[in-house]
């Protein structure tokens, strides 16, 4: 069995609209996954830039907020797992560098909390 892996580059810019970003996202993992991809692994910090350090806690959510959701939707229509690249998780009184995995079906199947 082969396993077609895509890893996706984004160009993350800290004056580009979430919504913009989220919008290629999107377009790239259909394409990555109706060329067949299983799986699509997203980079580090897209949603928010990672050098924007000042607006970490502004942008922070928990792993089932918007930034959760909207890779839980897209990995379900795409039916690909997806690997979200890290975000800012808010977790109690914590920010956290984290990764989100949705499996084909949508569902959470992992959440990591960078350590260091």
């Amino acid at each position: 069995m082969n396993l077609h892996v895509s890893a996706i580059q984004l160009d993350v810019g800290l004056d580009e609209p979430l919504e913009a970003r989220r919008d290629r996202v999107a377009s790239t993992i259909h394409d990555e996954a109706a060329a067949g991809a299983d799986v699509v692994l997203l980079p580090e910090m897209w949603p928010m830039g990672w050098r924007a350090f000042d607006r970490y806690d502004e942008v922070a959510e928990p792993a089932d907020g918007p930034t959760g959701a909207f890779l839980s939707a897209l990995a379900g229509e795409t039916g690909t797992t997806i690997v979200g690249g890290t975000f800012v998780e808010r977790h109690g009184d914590h920010l956290h560098n984290s990764a989100l995995v949705h499996g084909p079906d949508g569902e959470r199947i992992a959440l990591y909390r960078k350590i260091h």
